[in-house]
């Protein structure tokens, strides 16, 4: 079935394609935000992967001490995850243990992108935050965002350009422009109701429109009244230069920002700028890989890469075997051969640079 469907050229559990061409060499860790969850999600992983279990397990201590509950457990139990203040954190947990399974593998991000919360994470990795730290701001992120502001937004994934929709935003007062995913995907936010108006306006011109999986309007003005509060809560934040470049989604251009509690709020309030992030990350590296239990930036760092040869690799998809997608995936992240005159330290034999 694996062969059959690798020359008809179809995806199939556990096979990985034959590249058209090999991308520039270097990792991008990608860490998407909010969406990515599903019941049940690495148990497998916990199970049969030891690096993964022993990541777990050395954040429980902290998971437990700064968000109040068990990171293990809810991985262990496979239930549905509801709350934002429970999501959110749970999935900075993962985030951050499948950064561990990968560097166990062998494979170390050259850089890292975080999308909206995902940037949580990727300032841990990237040794900006410390995990305590890193956990703080997911926590008290999410906590003020489930007490203040949960039931009065709504987001919206369009299958249009930032400025297309900026000109359609013009009909619709209180809806702005939340990410820019993609050349040709732009993310918006607003009052539930007024969101749906455009996603019927934009389905009526036969164009992708959808809802995202969330009930507040992150990126938006709806999370003015907690801003103050949020810097407050993380005025203990003690920011550390990042040992690998961290293109910012934030501030496009910046690679080292200091992630202090003005620019958490700023992460929360402003446009996500995914888009800028990956034209800039793509000039030093060429295999982007996304940590999160399910892609969701994979579609967006293609589109936003067209003409640049690249790999856009995820880890785990939502309802499937974990040990066996990862194991796709690591295949899919390491399979571009080595230099000319570079071979591999023995017993390795030379084999082809094919998967």
């Amino acid at each position: 079935a694996g062969l059959r469907a690798l020359a008809a050229g179809e995806p199939a559990p556990g096979v990985v394609p034959v590249r058209a061409a090999h991308p520039r060499r270097g990792v991008v860790f990608t860490f998407s935000g909010q969406g990515s969850q599903w019941a049940g999600m690495c148990r497998d992983l916990l199970a049969e992967e030891p690096a993964f279990e022993a990541a777990v397990d050395a954040l429980e201590p902290e998971f437990r001490s700064v968000v109040g509950f068990s990171l293990r457990q809810v991985l262990e139990s496979g239930d549905a995850l509801t709350g934002i203040d429970r999501i959110q954190p749970v999935l900075v947990g993962v985030q951050l243990a499948l950064a561990a399974l990968w560097r166990a593998y062998g494979v170390v991000p050259d850089a890292v992108i975080g999308h909206s919360m995902g940037e949580v994470a990727a300032a841990v990795v990237a040794g900006a935050l410390t995990v305590r730290d890193g956990l703080t701001v997911i926590a008290s992120r999410s906590k003020l965002m489930r007490r203040s502001l949960s039931g009065q937004g709504a987001m919206a994934l369009l299958e249009l350009g930032a400025d297309d929709t900026e000109r359609l935003l013009a009909d619709f007062d209180g809806v702005t422009v939340a990410v820019l995913a993609s050349p040709r995907q732009t993310v918006v936010a607003g009052p539930p109701d007024r969101v749906d108006a455009v996603i019927a306006e934009v389905t009526a011109r036969d164009l992708l429109a959808r809802r995202i999986e969330v009930d507040v309007a992150s990126h938006h003005a709806t999370v003015d009244p907690i801003l103050d509060e949020l810097r407050a809560a993380l005025a203990v934040l003690a920011p550390r230069v990042p040992s690998i470049p961290l293109y910012s989604t934030v501030r496009p251009g910046e690679t080292a920002p200091v992630m202090d509690a003005d620019y958490w709020a700023e992460n929360l309030r402003r446009p996500v700028d995914f888009a800028a992030a990956v034209s800039a990350a793509a000039s030093a590296a060429g295999t982007f890989v996304e940590l999160s239990p399910h892609p969701i930036l994979t579609y967006a760092v293609d589109d936003t890469l067209t003409d640049v040869p690249h790999a856009t690799v995820g880890t785990l998809v939502r309802d499937g075997d974990g040990t066996l997608t990862f194991h796709t995936a690591l295949a899919a992240a390491t399979t571009a051969p080595p230099p000319v005159g570079v071979h591999p330290p023995e017993p390795h034999p030379a084999l082809p640079p094919r998967p």
